[in-house]
């Protein structure tokens, strides 16, 4: 979920969502917060790998038609943050926030891609098109 930016960051659904943008579309100027909820598999505690990418859709017909045949590498031109956390034994949910900054960035299509890898390689995906203006 997109989110405006500020301290402190939403700890619930509920709080993210007084807080949601209406909007995908960015400015490059302003911070964007993103909010998301994890929800692990039953026992802990254990890491996570978390990871968020934000990929450039830009590129025109050419570079679009290699991804599509597999002949170019879809996070070339991408940014990318990953860190490790440890899920909490028992924990049903795990609400996340953060907030970016896109400082100098193009114009254009862009995903705002979010995993999270478990320890036995189990994976969680989300993706979220934004432009930014």
């Amino acid at each position: 979920l997109l989110i405006e930016p500020g301290e402190p960051l939403p700890v619930s659904l509920e709080e993210a969502i007084e807080r949601a943008r209406g909007t995908t579309r960015v400015d490059p100027d302003e911070p964007v917060g993103v909010f998301w909820e994890l929800y692990p598999p039953g026992g802990g505690p254990y890491a996570v790998r978390m990871s968020i990418r934000l990929v450039d859709e830009g590129g025109g017909f050419w570079k679009g038609l290699g991804s599509m045949l597999g002949l170019a590498d879809r996070s070339a031109g991408s940014v990318a943050l990953e860190w490790e956390e440890t899920i909490p034994a028992r924990a049903a949910i795990q609400p996340r926030a953060l907030v970016l900054a896109l400082p100098d960035l193009p114009p254009g299509a862009y995903a705002l891609e979010l995993e999270a890898v478990l320890p036995d390689s189990r994976r969680a995906r989300a993706e979220r098109a934004i432009v930014v203006e």
